[in-house]
């Protein structure tokens, strides 16, 4: 088999996804843990922007993700080369 490699799972590819995945899952697991600031801020806060979330903040959100996907990225950019 001259020319032919083979990936290893330790070597680039699937291996180091799995890898990430975990060390991911290891940091967040290791701050709910130790009960750091941050962490413990997080609850507040998303207990606030739920209460504070009504239909004309949800269609303004909507609004404000759409014109961000990649559709209106090329509208803008055609637009913006043509016209400006």
């Amino acid at each position: 088999m001259v020319g032919k490699s083979k990936k290893k799972w330790g070597v680039g590819g699937i291996g180091n996804n799995i890898r990430s995945g975990g060390d991911c899952v290891g940091l967040v697991v290791d701050n709910y843990l130790d009960s750091e600031g941050l962490t413990m801020a997080d609850r507040p806060i998303n207990q606030l922007i739920v209460s504070l979330r009504t239909p004309l903040l949800n269609k303004l959100m909507l609004l404000m993700t759409l014109t961000g996907n990649w559709q209106m990225n090329q509208f803008g950019a055609v637009f913006w080369q043509r016209y400006c």
